[in-house]
């Protein structure tokens, strides 16, 4: 395809991607105006076009891990709420999107309406759509965090924004989280991840004929 009409393009789904990220930002605040973010993510898929915005905050952090102290599940030492916190807190939303906010349907089916038409008509290859897709989130996120739409100062320090995939595996994804994020907001991400396993041994999970 012609150079400008790929530069087109992506210039649209770049612009999707922004005003996606401050309609969910704008919704987050309505229905959550006295929680405190601490993840602004999308969830992009190698296998069907499509980007997904997800966020979570320290208080839907507590109200799942509330939900899993009424499971049974409980620190063999105490310390429950804060050791559940520790280990859920990065662990993927799956479909109910537990703990979880997700950008409603209106606001992602533009940008994921525009996404078909390029993998089908554009890019050709899925997997270099694929990367291509990564970019221009990350460019977009970029854009948008220089302009303060995830805060400044502290409120900024006190938020992840990046892709992952469905399964939130971090690890696949440690160069571009490194590339939107400040050097100290990347670090405590990779130490609460590695907090999370400790939290995990330390977590007594439920019997299995508890009601």
């Amino acid at each position: 395809m012609q150079k400008a009409e790929l530069s087109k393009c992506l210039n649209s789904i770049r612009n999707e991607f922004s005003l996606a990220t401050v309609a969910f930002q704008r919704d987050l605040e309505r229905i959550a105006p006295r929680e405190t973010p601490y993840a602004f993510l999308f969830e992009i898929n190698d296998q069907n076009p499509g980007a997904w915005p997800i966020a979570a905050t320290e208080e839907s952090l507590s109200r799942l891990a509330a939900s899993y102290m009424a499971k049974g599940y409980k620190g063999k030492n105490g310390n429950d709420l804060e050791l559940l916190r520790c280990g859920l807190r990065w662990d993927a939303p799956g479909d109910a999107a537990v703990g979880w906010y997700w950008g409603g349907d209106s606001i992602h089916e533009r940008l994921n309406a525009l996404l078909a038409i390029a993998f089908d008509h554009t890019f050709g290859d899925s997997s270099i759509g694929y990367q291509l897709l990564k970019t221009i989130c990350l460019t977009a996120l970029e854009e948008l965090d220089a302009q303060g739409t995830f805060g400044k100062g502290p409120s900024r320090e006190r938020v992840v924004i990046g892709v992952s995939n469905v399964d939130l595996d971090f690890e696949l994804f440690q160069d571009e989280l490194s590339l939107v994020n400040p050097h100290s907001v990347f670090e405590r991400l990779r130490s609460q991840l590695a907090q999370a396993t400790t939290a995990w041994d330390q977590i007594s999970r439920p019997s299995r004929n508890h009601s």
